[in-house]
């Protein structure tokens, strides 16, 4: 259930709302959307938008936040390659990219909701996972509590991090720009 809400969040949320503008929706289904967008542990809203703006903006290229061909060289080594892609699936998340929000993502950073719901990231990133923990709290007490800590909040996040992490590493070195 939380994979689902999770990965709903970032999909729907982060990407579709709030990057690309696909659809539009009321206030609380904004408020919604960027919690269960938080609770995925992939970056605050504002510095997840602006880092996927600029990746479509320089797709593949030296700005992009997390192409696995950014600093690679033509003859670069197997070693070179590999670390490039283990990059793209997870480490651009860990990296300081410089991005600039108020150049990738100005109308969000000007919208009081949107600020308020990235300056919140860590609450609903803890929200992730109290959640299946305190269920299972309900459940089956503390041993329910640690159970759906370990099932429903320290994996689910691990796991949603690869598929997008597949697409951009794996996808990234094997696909091509038409």
């Amino acid at each position: 259930l939380m994979y689902l809400i999770s990965g709903l969040g970032v999909t729907l949320g982060y990407h579709r709302l709030f990057t690309h503008c696909s659809f539009e929706t009321s206030r609380p289904m904004h408020a919604l959307l960027g919690v269960m967008a938080g609770t995925a542990a992939e970056g605050p809203l504002l510095w997840w938008v602006a880092t996927h703006r600029k990746h479509h903006q320089h797709s593949d290229c030296e700005e992009d936040p997390h192409s696995p061909h950014a600093a690679l060289p033509t003859n670069a080594s197997w070693l070179d390659r590999a670390r490039c892609f283990v990059h793209a699936h997870v480490g651009w998340l860990l990296a300081d990219h410089g991005v600039d929000v108020p150049r990738y993502a100005p109308e969000l950073a000007a919208n009081p909701l949107h600020r308020r719901l990235s300056a919140l990231f860590p609450l609903w990133v803890m929200l992730g996972l109290a959640a299946p923990a305190a269920l299972g709290w309900l459940v089956d007490g503390p041993r329910g509590a640690m159970l759906g800590l370990l099932r429903g909040g320290l994996p689910r996040i691990a796991l949603l991090r690869h598929v997008p992490g597949g697409v951009n590493s794996v996808c990234h070195v094997w696909g091509g720009k038409p």
